[in-house]
């Protein structure tokens, strides 16, 4: 994850996860409208998660390469 977070790659995660739900929840035998209100429901909760999520892993990870004074890919006893 070297690229920073965007809302579209959360929203097309949170749209296949949405789908997902949908499904199964069809397949588990709720009626079709209220699988699809609470998939709905997943995806209006999972896109600014999973942008706050990426975000947060994005920041640790230039962190942890900072901190590491560039020697971030070189192997172990090569800098």
């Amino acid at each position: 994850m070297d690229r920073p977070p965007t809302w579209r790659s959360s929203a097309i995660r949170a749209g296949l996860a949405a789908v997902f739900v949908a499904v199964v929840l069809i397949v588990l035998g709720n009626p079709p409208q209220r699988a699809l209100l609470l998939a709905l429901v997943a995806l209006v909760v999972y896109v600014p998660l999973g942008y706050a999520f990426d975000k947060l892993v994005y920041g640790l990870r230039q962190r942890r390469k900072g901190a590491s004074g560039g020697r971030a890919g070189r192997p172990r006893g090569e800098g």
